[in-house]
This record gives C-alpha cells, structure tokens and sequence, in this order.
C-alpha cells in the first residue's frame, strides 16, 4: 500500500516507480493521486527531474484507472448559466484537468478544479469579463515551453486567449496541449491536425498530391505553437481571423502549405520591428521560426 507521503516518495526512487504504482490496488489509486499531487504543489522543490517524474506517473495512473485526485473535485458550486463554455469526452478532461492543474504563472488562465454535478464534466476557472497583448502572450508561451517537460498549448489563437480585470492577457483552453520531451511526445490528447486551421502550422497539415505525401512531422512541436502565435499577432492587429479573404479551409489549406502567409495589416498599429518578429515566427520550415 501507499498510504503516505513518505511511502510515495520510497517508491518514486524504486528503478521502475510507475509499474509498481500501477499494482497498487485499484481501491488505493485515488489515494496515490491526490499523495503525487501533493507532492507536484510543492513548489520549492526545484528538482526538475523529480518533478518530469511524478507529472508523468500522475497522467498515466489517471489514463489507466479513469481517475483525478479527489482535491480537485469542487463542490457547493452555483449555477448561473444553462450551458458550459464548452465540453469534450472523459478522457480528455482528466488529461486537460491534470495538465492544467500544474501550470502556474501569471499569463496562464488559474485553473480552480473539476465539478461534475452541474454539467456533465466541467473544468472550473476563474470568468474574464473581458474575455476573447502581444508581449504577455509570448511570456505565456515562453513559460509553457520552459517547463520539465515542456508543455505545447497546440492552439493558440485570439479565442483562447484571455484578459483579466487589470487588462492582463491569459493563455487558455488546454484541450489540445501536450507534454514533450526531445525523446518523442509523453501524451497527447489528440492528433496533430486538431485545432484551427486558420492558425496551423504548414507541417500539421498532411495534403496529399500526385508527386507523394509530406515529410514526417518533427517530434519538437514548439514551433507549432510559434508559428500560431505569429498569426494570433495579426489577428490582434488587425481585428480579424488569419486569412479572412478566404472563405473556405481547404483554399487556406493550399495557401498554407504553399508558403502564402496574410498579408501585413493596413492603416493599424504594425511597426517594422514587429512584422519583421511575425515573418520570422512564421517561417514555411519550423527550424527557422
């Protein structure tokens, strides 16, 4: 049995930590969550390593039995509205919960917890009035791919990002974020063709021609998230979606992959400087970006 921390901590420095955890009766398994996820809120410890280690055993543990840490769990929750923001299946709330639960910094939506009364599965978060600039998004992101592993958001773009009462911008909507390490992706909570396309990265999109199918995608997946950053600063500039002359995804599609970018927003705010920053970032080869 793990019943305490120091049972934990005993295991997590065994050769194989996760296939002992997985042997642990089922019945115990929430206890074993909420005692990783313990340990993931101590912030002052700095070991890196440590930390790789019990995110990961957390997020496999909750794929294999289904569960979250009952901390996360909130109860005695009001309902004011007749539908969530959004939803998505159980699989992809646990993974989204956990990821999320571990982020903190102060350009990232606060994630308070779970509720599952009210609506089905529903992820809880503070309400943004201000809801759906441009150096606050590049800090989000900067923290994202900082992290041990780094975190990839997978779908950055103006509707998922959000401003606080000070006027402050939060990266949010983790649904498609994954956790990466140069070996190859640790999970994923869908394929690399989800989110929009509008904001893809030419190398997500597969379009297969006559003269064969495109190069197998790169396993450091940060320039994704560069390359939508680049057109989420357009967006914000310009005060319309990327690509807004056209009106189909598959005509975006074809501009994508075939190097056509938007073009630089006219009689708005877009200094040399920064265009210059948002061709870089998204170059057709995600190495230069």
């Amino acid at each position: 049995k793990v019943t305490s921390s120091i049972d934990l901590r005993l295991v997590l420095e065994l050769p194989n930590p996760l296939w002992t955890l997985m042997q642990v009766h089922y019945l115990w398994i929430p206890c074993v969550m909420e005692l990783l996820q313990l340990e993931l809120d101590d912030w002052e410890n700095t070991d890196q390593n440590y930390r790789s280690l019990r995110m990961t055993c957390i997020r496999k543990l909750s794929k294999a039995f289904n569960v979250l840490p009952p901390s996360l769990f909130l109860v005695n929750i009001r309902w004011e509205h007749q539908h969530p923001i959004r939803g998505g299946g159980f699989a992809d709330f646990c993974n989204e919960a956990l990821l999320w639960r571990q982020l903190r910094h102060p350009n990232v939506l606060p994630f308070f917890g779970v509720n599952t009364t009210l609506f089905g599965f529903c992820l809880v978060s503070p309400w943004m009035s201000n809801g759906d600039i441009i150096k606050e998004i590049a800090n989000g992101l900067n923290y994202l791919h900082s992290l041990k592993p780094p975190v990839v958001h997978g779908d950055v773009r103006g509707a998922n990002i959000l401003m606080n009462d000070d006027g402050h911008c939060c990266l949010a909507d983790f649904g498609l974020a994954i956790a990466s390490k140069s070996t190859g992706l640790l999970t994923t909570t869908g394929h690399g063709t989800r989110g929009a396309i509008r904001w893809m990265a030419p190398e997500l999109i597969t379009i297969h021609t006559g003269e064969g199918s495109k190069e197998p995608l790169s396993r450091d997946q940060h320039p994704r998230d560069v390359y939508a950053f680049a057109c989420t600063v357009v967006e914000i500039l310009s005060c319309n979606i990327p690509f807004s002359d056209k009106p189909t995804d598959i005509a975006v599609m074809f501009a994508i992959v075939n190097g056509v970018r938007p073009g630089r927003p006219d009689g708005v705010w877009c200094p040399d400087d920064i265009w210059s920053l948002v061709k870089l970032c998204w170059s057709q080869k995600p190495g230069d970006r």
